[in-house]
């Protein structure tokens, strides 16, 4: 058995008080106990590396996964204005990216899907159908922030190109 060490720690009066009421108990004991839960606790916090590895991949997946949803809602919204979209549609989206500004990045993420179908309906149009078209064409991808900027990125990039040749 290995040579045990004295050590003094200091307690409040009242747990000392506490702790004389059960003088059949191991109080070193129980206090070395404490001592190996805690120590192994910060054992596994002192594992930064460990830590720091898992952020960093964390980090990049979620960057990953960011750009995917961009890029597919990029190529949505340039297939929109190539086939679907109407000129008024396409021009109503780019108005409400102006009136936005510099404030656009943080708008776009409070932008869902109803609001979008709504931006390209209009006010006085029913903007149902338009909602259930990106729906049945787009699944659950178009209730992803970065799919619905990619998607405003895309069809007004497209139609910029386009209006220049009507």
């Amino acid at each position: 058995m290995a040579q045990r060490k004295t050590k003094t720690i200091s307690i409040p009066p009242d747990l000392d008080k506490q702790l004389d009421l059960f003088p059949e108990e191991n109080w070193s004991a129980i206090a070395c106990e404490a001592f190996r839960i805690r120590l192994t606790q910060l054992e596994a916090m002192n594992k930064a590396g460990t830590a720091e590895a898992a952020v960093a991949r964390l980090r990049a997946s979620r960057e990953r996964g960011i750009n995917e949803m961009f890029a597919d809602g990029e190529l949505a919204g340039a297939e929109f204005a190539m086939n679907d979209g109407e000129f008024i549609e396409l021009e109503r989206l780019q108005r409400f990216r102006d009136r936005c500004g510099a404030d656009w990045g943080r708008v776009v993420d409070q932008v869902h899907v109803q609001q979008l179908a709504e931006i390209l309906s209009g006010d006085n149009e029913d903007s149902s159908e338009m909602e259930e078209w990106f729906r049945e064409n787009h699944g659950a991808g178009c209730d992803d922030s970065s799919w619905r900027e990619g998607f405003v990125h895309g069809a007004l990039s497209k139609f910029e190109e386009l209006r220049g040749k009507l």
